[in-house]
């Protein structure tokens, strides 16, 4: 594993195998105070080979026999595969979420632009027939006007799902829109004030990029309404020299002096979809009080 001959490696130090900023950290230390060890209890660390090369390991030590000895036993375990594997791993999930929204999206866009007209043009002609019958004084205008009204509900709840799926379609309903209709909804879903004080007319090109970021702030609203209870959320974004700038800003109860190891997943997949498109992703205390969350995301 490390290229050495067991000639060469007899006798001398154990901490030779380990990069020098590793060797004080990954149970080396332990060996030489006598320190108890929990043997089960493996790190990962990085060995060092023959040639210099460093790669990755999974270093187990502990003491057999008495207090008095100083006799050790060290398993050492290669994770190179292990972590090419996880790399190759990470892609495709990357890749799969990819297409999955790529699919999302072309169904929200179907939903909208074909059914979501085609029911829409077919309530406008349910709507003149019942005017007709109505002005002719016929009983079906009624049986009409029930058309009209299942054709309009239908056609709401197509909307609706379309913009579940694509939020964010194309530049006739882009971020800004997209934003702005999140904090209405959120308004009346919730009675908590919230507000869009960003600009509508951002372009961002790459339509996938808009969509993370748009999750990242209805993830972020989300988190405001279920942990902070906030009186006002607001949403902002800019562009400024290519480099737009979504911020949410909440006056609840503010946030953990470390967020990270709260252990929350929303904090996790917002943190993700910022790394997916090259984003810097930043959350903590507001300047007054609440929570700042911000997505940096250069042109």
């Amino acid at each position: 594993m490390f290229g050495f001959r067991a000639a060469e490696v007899i006798g001398r130090d154990v901490a030779f195998l380990l990069p020098a900023r590793d060797a004080g950290t990954s149970g080396i230390e332990h060996l030489k105070t006598h320190e108890t060890l929990n043997p089960s209890a493996g790190r990962e660390t990085q060995g060092k080979r023959k040639d210099g090369s460093v790669f990755p390991v999974d270093l187990t030590v502990g003491r057999i026999g008495g207090h008095e000895t100083r006799h050790f036993i060290g398993s050492v375990r290669d994770l190179t595969e292990d972590k090419r594997t996880e790399a190759e791993l990470r892609a495709l999930i990357e890749r799969l979420s990819e297409l999955r929204a790529r699919e999302q999206r072309r169904i929200g866009q179907e939903l909208h632009d074909q059914i979501g007209q085609m029911l829409s043009g077919t309530a406008l002609l349910a709507r003149s027939l019942e005017q007709k019958l109505s002005a002719r004084g016929l009983a079906d205008a009624v049986a009409a006007a029930g058309i009209v009204e299942q054709l309009r509900g239908a056609y709401a709840q197509v909307r609706d799902l379309a913009k579940g799926l694509a939020p964010v379609m194309t530049d006739r309903h882009g971020l800004g829109t997209a934003l702005v209709e999140l904090c209405e909804r959120t308004k009346s879903l919730y009675g908590v004030s919230c507000e869009y004080g960003g600009a509508r007319d951002v372009v961002i090109p790459n339509i996938e990029a808009a969509e993370h970021l748009y999750r990242i702030a209805q993830e972020a609203v989300s988190n405001a309404l279920r942990h902070a209870q906030p009186r006002l959320v607001r949403v902002a974004m800019s562009k400024v020299e290519g480099v737009v700038v979504l911020s949410i800003r909440d006056d609840g109860s503010g946030v953990p002096p470390h967020p990270e190891e709260s252990g929350g997943i929303g904090l996790r997949i917002m943190r993700y979809r910022a790394q997916l498109i090259g984003a810097r992703f930043e959350i903590g205390p507001a300047e007054e009080r609440g929570t700042l969350v911000r997505c940096t995301l250069p042109g």
